[in-house]
């Protein structure tokens, strides 16, 4: 930069999208900028008179990105999965705000496809709120969004006369054909681990998932309604999802079929038909009745 061995530095000056270059130090504060792309340029002068120019372009972000909406909550055993919509191009991560009686929690994740997230940190029948939060590349953040409060465990859904009926729980769809409920007012599901449960076979498929209770609600102190078949008037439509379930060794998701208990032989059997065109990470049969069911892989693959 210099002809001048002894010459150093005498001043600085800087430019802001090619205007007039004034005198600066370093470090040095631009005055307040909008949000925009600027072109700076440093301009370096030694005693000599020699000068540099280095160039750069900034981009000033302050606008938050938009508050994450369409939060969906799904409750299951034990655990309960939250997905929501995108909240912009630039989101960067989520911060999900969970709520217990007084006690908040934080934590954040990246983004990565759907946003989606399941909390096993839960315990049933304990009330949990949540809400979500978009962070920028500028770290920009999001009001948080509204409040949304369920419970785990046990899910119970209304049954209208002439409607379609669901229940959506964490590893299971329920859709019921709205001629297919009747004299009933209600249905309720649970879910429990295969090992909860002392009077499963041992014999079988390998079962993957939690073990799928679907009845009438009644005044019971253990389950909340009554275990056993039930015979629909119709079809209801079942899709199980193997999203987040662990394979036994030396078995892939085309080992996977759905099974049902059989209270009279004491044995799994293998249930429904299944539809044509399958959902991704998951599996859908048709069935004219419930009672409990399950995920399983085996080897043994049906004609």
């Amino acid at each position: 930069m210099t002809e001048d061995s002894g010459s150093g530095v005498q001043r600085y000056l800087v430019s802001v999208n090619d205007g007039a270059f004034i005198p600066a130090t370093s470090p040095h504060k631009l005055e307040p900028l909008k949000d925009g792309v600027y072109a700076i340029r440093v301009k370096a002068i030694d005693h000599a008179g020699n000068e540099i120019i280095a160039a750069t372009n900034i981009e000033i972000d302050t606008t938050p990105p938009a508050v994450p909406t369409g939060l969906y909550v799904l409750i299951g055993d034990g655990e309960i999965k939250l997905s929501w919509e995108k909240a912009g191009d630039d989101v960067f991560e989520y911060c999900v705000q969970k709520q217990t009686g007084d006690k908040k929690e934080k934590w954040s994740l990246e983004v990565g496809g759907k946003p989606s997230y399941l909390d096993r940190d839960v315990i049933n029948d304990t009330a949990y709120t949540y809400q979500i939060q978009a962070i920028d590349l500028a770290g920009n953040a999001s009001a948080f969004s509204e409040p949304t409060r369920v419970v785990p465990g046990y899910l119970e859904v209304q049954v209208s006369e002439g409607q379609e009926t669901r229940l959506d729980y964490v590893g299971l769809s329920v859709k019921i054909d709205e001629l297919a409920l009747k004299n009933t007012d209600a249905l309720g599901m649970i879910a429990r681990a295969p090992a909860q449960i002392e009077y499963l076979p041992t014999e079988g498929p390998i079962l993957v998932s939690k073990v799928f209770s679907i009845g009438v609600p009644q005044d019971d102190p253990e389950f909340g309604f009554v275990l056993g078949d039930l015979v629909l008037d119709g079809t209801a439509e079942m899709t199980f999802s193997y999203e987040d379930v662990v394979l036994p060794e030396g078995y892939t998701v085309s080992n996977l079929r759905v099974y049902y208990l059989d209270y009279l032989s004491q044995s799994w059997i293998l249930a429904g038909e299944m539809i044509e065109e399958q959902p991704e990470n998951a599996i859908t049969i048709r069935t004219t009745h419930f009672s409990e069911y399950a995920l399983g892989a085996s080897k043994y693959q049906p004609p």
